[in-house]
């Protein structure tokens, strides 16, 4: 039998895990469906299991909509069309997610990052400022970690360089500072959120604009 939280937090989905996840998921109060669709979802694309993934937050979105899991919602689904491949369906979840942090603000995930990381991958030229104007709304939004710092700063530098606009060197080295960091900069939590490795492609790309 799983662990009290294991049951909606599964990263493969055989018939003994759903038939699990369907009976405890009934006992839940209807007030913390919405959570469990979504966390399990989530858990779901860790997993590869995107379209699996996808009939959950459909099942969220139609079922049980709350607001609070809205934006993240919109994130994985965005993030599961993305693995399927499909541009345009990723593209309109990535907007929807933003459009529910702008319109409500106390609820934030890394979808700046998530949107600009997908832009810059599939060379979506068309979207290069809106993507900057995205990550850019997200430096007015709390405190920054190592990792977070590092993938702001590197995607801008990959969009400012795209553009041929000034300020992607600059970027980039405060990308490799932000890489070389060693301790999270919270007192609790030093090693939170710290660069473990660059993605090859990310590092190469940044190794370019500051070579010149």
């Amino acid at each position: 039998m799983t662990g009290r939280h294991d049951w909606y937090r599964n990263t493969s989905w055989t018939e003994s895990e759903r038939e699990e996840f369907e009976t405890r998921f009934a006992r839940t109060r209807k007030a913390s469906r919405s959570q469990y669709l979504t966390i399990q979802a989530g858990y779901l694309f860790d997993g590869g299991h995107f379209r699996e993934s996808l009939s959950l937050l459909d099942r969220m979105f139609s079922d049980y909509p709350e607001r609070f899991n809205f934006s993240l919602g919109h994130l994985l689904r965005a993030k599961c069309h993305s693995a399927l491949g499909d541009v345009s369906r990723a593209l309109e979840s990535f907007r929807m997610s933003i459009q529910t942090e702008r319109d409500y603000p106390n609820v934030r995930t890394n979808v700046p990052l998530d949107f600009a990381q997908f832009v810059v991958q599939n060379e979506l030229s068309e979207l290069f400022r809106e993507a900057l104007l995205v990550l850019d709304g997200m430096r007015r939004v709390g405190t920054q970690f190592p990792a977070h710092d590092y993938l702001h700063y590197s995607l801008k530098s990959c969009l400012l360089d795209s553009l041929g606009i000034s300020g992607a060197k600059s970027n980039a080295e405060l990308a490799k500072a932000a890489a070389a960091r060693t301790h999270s900069g919270f007192w609790k939590h030093p090693n939170l959120c710290l660069v473990e490795d660059e993605p090859i492609w990310l590092r190469q790309r940044l190794d370019r604009i500051i070579a010149g």
